[in-house]
């Protein structure tokens, strides 16, 4: 065959991939209101992994306009597509019964700090109730 790919022409070509969003997605544990530390990190590797990530960690870039360059479009609709499932899959691992007390947002980087603060705080009069108890 002497190198030859599937379609004979010597050089590799990159196969089809079917990337399904449910299997990625369900080994992040859902969000209880106890585990925010592996659910956080769950998250970050997940849509890490799915070249999502940039919405949690860039602001919206500025929407283009009709002189904006090839680049900044591209760059405007990765950022938003990225921002669209990061929500999708945050708001989906996140329990029934916690889901109400979060911000309602379209920015996925604003919706997952807010989440963060939410449990900073709770973390903090967590410990501080653990040293009242100690003391």
């Amino acid at each position: 065959m002497r190198g030859d790919n599937i379609h004979g022409q010597g050089r590799i070509q990159a196969a089809p991939c079917a990337f399904n969003v449910g299997n990625q997605t369900s080994t992040i544990e859902t969000l209880t209101g106890t585990n925010f530390k592996r659910w956080k990190e769950d998250i970050e590797i997940q849509l890490g992994l799915m070249d999502l990530d940039i919405a949690l960690h860039e602001n919206e870039p500025p929407k283009p306009t009709v002189r904006s360059s090839i680049e900044e479009k591209a760059r405007y609709e990765k950022w938003g597509r990225a921002n669209r499932l990061s929500l999708m899959i945050m708001k989906r691992s996140i329990s029934h019964t916690l889901i109400g007390a979060i911000s309602k947002t379209e920015n996925a980087k604003k919706f997952f700090d807010d989440i963060a603060e939410k449990y900073k705080s709770s973390e903090k009069a967590d410990a501080g109730e653990l040293m009242n108890m100690l003391t």
